[in-house]
């Protein structure tokens, strides 16, 4: 099935990471850029908690009436990042300089 407002979704996912990556400190340079498997590990630690958010806030407003429940599709579309997040953070350790 398709996702209702795609857009939208992605928006507010990109919102929601952005707001959990600057909650634990994760726009520090010394800290994404200290080597492959700490800017994985930080990476990942972001991703699970904007998606962890965004799940949970579905569910909730789908039990109370107040909005969709989760669909696969949904769950689908925000957990299916983690990839995309992953080759970005690869691409980035391997082409910019660690800092010293």
């Amino acid at each position: 099935e398709p996702l209702s407002y795609p857009v939208l979704q992605g928006l507010l996912l990109a919102g929601v990471w952005v707001a959990c990556s600057n909650a634990l400190h994760l726009y520090d340079p010394a800290r994404t850029r200290g080597g492959v498997a700490a800017a994985l590990g930080l990476c990942t630690a972001s991703w699970g908690s904007s998606c962890a958010l965004i799940l949970s806030s579905l569910w909730a407003l789908g039990q109370n009436g107040l909005g969709p429940d989760l669909v696969g599709s949904e769950v689908d579309f925000f957990t299916g990042s983690l990839s995309v997040m992953c080759a970005w953070r690869l691409l980035c350790i391997s082409v910019l300089p660690p800092i010293e």
